[in-house]
């Protein structure tokens, strides 16, 4: 129950941080969204900055858990064909998932509020460079695409990619950054491939 109770206030705190900051929301109104005393909130969280602290460490675990780029069960590609439909995956994931987009509000709301160099970098953006390195020097190995620095080819490959991300935040049709991604990643690939 008490699990149950923790995850709800959590997905709600997500909710109203995304939508007013973590300035504009307080935790009376937090606790009134879920039907709470702020006593009762207090049961479970000792201050907002430990629902907010806990709150990133959710979405962390909630992206480490369903992103199709967790650790066991990824096989490495062998050809395009096998990384667009991986990269796809991962695409339709981020791009729809309802929490991810609202980690992603919340984190770029915060990181215009406190100015660079303030808050550390999107965790998200990090997640996803450092998944496609190591599947980019697995590549390497197995001889599917040219040797070289997989961080590097990586940062090249994650950064425009996670821009079309956000950018598809903001649209009702996604499925238009959806196909720009994919067909950056084509070309991009078509660039890497080994002859």
């Amino acid at each position: 129950m008490e699990q149950s109770t923790k995850s709800k206030i959590l997905l709600t705190a997500l909710r109203m941080f995304a939508l007013y900051g973590y300035e504009g929301t307080n935790l009376r109104d937090l606790a009134s969204e879920l039907g709470l005393s702020k006593s009762a909130l207090y049961k479970h969280y000792k201050s907002k900055e430990d629902i907010w602290d806990s709150t990133m460490e959710y979405m962390k675990g909630y992206f480490a858990e369903r992103s199709p780029l967790k650790d066991q069960g990824v096989a490495t590609p062998n050809n395009e064909e096998e990384f667009i439909s991986l990269l796809e995956k991962v695409l339709t994931f981020s791009m729809k998932d309802e929490n991810l987009i609202l980690g992603r509000r919340i984190l770029a709301a915060e990181m215009f509020r406190a100015g660079e160099g303030k808050l550390p970098s999107n965790p998200y953006i990090l997640e996803i460079k450092s998944k496609f390195e190591l599947l980019l020097q697995k590549m390497m190995d197995e001889g599917v695409i040219k040797e070289d620095d997989p961080g590097f080819i990586a940062l090249l490959f994650v950064s425009p990619i996670t821009d079309m991300i956000r950018a598809a935040d903001h649209e009702k049709d996604k499925d238009i950054y959806l196909e720009k991604a994919l067909e950056f990643a084509r070309c991009f690939f078509e660039r890497i491939k080994k002859s």
